[in-house]
Parts: C-alpha cells; sequence; structure tokens
C-alpha cells in the first residue's frame, strides 16, 4: 500500500473528531514499486487524501519513462528473500524454457531450441526465404 494522506473526517466546534487515512493498493509489489517510481518522473501524483488518484500509468505516458532511474532493489529483495530469484549458475536454456520451467506441467516439455527444430523438421527453410523475398521484392534474383 502506498500512504496517499490524511484528511479530518468530521468536525465539531472545529476541533477534529475523525481523521481517515488514505492508501492506494496495488495488485502485486512489484506494480507499487513501480508507480511510486514513475509517477514523480510523469508529473503524476496519487491525488489528494479526499481525492486518491490510485489509476495505473496511461499507455501514451509509458514511452516517457526514465527506466534508469526506476530502481528494483525491493522487488530483488523480495524475490531473493521468497526464493524466487534465480542463481544465474543455475540458468540455462533447460531451467528457463524446457523441463525446468514452471510451464512443464505434464514433465515433458521441450526446451526451446528442440520445440524449434521439431516445428522445422521437414521444412525447407531456405526455400520459405525466397518465397518471402520474392513476395516482398518481386524482381528480386538472389538465392
Amino acid at each position: 500500500m502506498t500512504f496517499v494522506g490524511s484528511y479530518c473526517k468530521s468536525k465539531v466546534l472545529g476541533a477534529c473528531i475523525e481523521k481517515r487515512e488514505a492508501y492506494c493498493c496495488f495488485n502485486s509489489p512489484l506494480s507499487r514499486i513501480v508507480q511510486e517510481q514513475v509517477r514523480p518522473q510523469l508529473g503524476m501524483s496519487f491525488g489528494s487524501p479526499k481525492n486518491p488518484q490510485c489509476g495505473g500509468i496511461p499507455l501514451d505516458k509509458i514511452a516517457e519513462i526514465d527506466w534508469s532511474k526506476v530502481n528494483l532493489d525491493e522487488w530483488l529483495g523480495i524475490l531473493q528473500q521468497n526464493g524466487k530469484f534465480p542463481d544465474p549458475s543455475s540458468v540455462n536454456l533447460e531451467s528457463l524454457t524446457g523441463s525446468g520451467s514452471d510451464f512443464n506441467i505434464d514433465g515433458g516439455r521441450l526446451n526451446t531450441e528442440e520445440r524449434t527444430l521439431n516445428r522445422l523438421n521437414g521444412i525447407d527453410v531456405d526455400a520459405k526465404r525466397r518465397e518471402a523475398a520474392q513476395q516482398v521484392f518481386p524482381d528480386w534474383k538472389g538465392e
């Protein structure tokens, strides 16, 4: 949660008798971290305590973000704390896309290289390349 601020909900004789706090809640820690760091870059705020503005970053603003200024140390710490930060020495094609992947539901998942080679089996890739080039450049006489 991101604290937006507090305000007086009820006053009696000029004295505040009920104070309220406003927060923005996000679907994940990463979305909160990004929102908290990107909004100031874009000149956006979380609004006022009485009228919080917790919506997403508009798509037309995404290109304006300087991602080199977004610090993800908190997110990386959360991943490490929960055993989700991979050890670089164990990261390989098999662990990312094959039998070690979270997508290996039935135990028989091939890695990306093996799946690609299976899909291309029996296809003349050079002929397909020439065919595509001929469609784009009809006068092309290349190989």
